[in-house]
């Protein structure tokens, strides 16, 4: 995941994505819905920062259970299609995020 600021890189670290048969959306969207302490998945999952990219059920966020991200890891336990990120990347993105902010989903 990177995040620019006036066409610099501002923020760059690596992401779990969607697993094989629930893969991550791609394409050009932008930030529907943003908070904090929320619960994902019917109560199942809780997470420090969301970040609904959209409109549905795929955002960015942290995701405590993971150990490693980025990589191939993401064929046999990737996410339902959100982007997991690390807790201290997630928090700053958070916080230099704006609601409507342009979002670009590839791999």
């Amino acid at each position: 995941l990177y995040m620019y600021n006036d066409e610099e890189s501002y923020i760059y670290t690596p992401v779990t994505t969607g697993k094989d048969s629930t893969p991550t959306n791609i394409g050009i969207t932008k930030v529907h819905y943003m908070a904090t302490d929320i619960y994902l998945n019917g109560d199942r999952d809780w997470v420090n920062f969301w970040m609904n990219i959209n409109g549905y059920n795929e955002g960015i966020h942290d995701a405590w259970w993971r150990q490693v991200y980025g990589e191939d890891s993401y064929h046999w336990n990737g996410s339902n299609g959100c982007q997991n990120t690390p807790y201290a990347a997630v928090k700053t993105l958070y916080y230099n995020t704006e609601l409507g902010q342009r979002v670009i989903v590839h791999r």
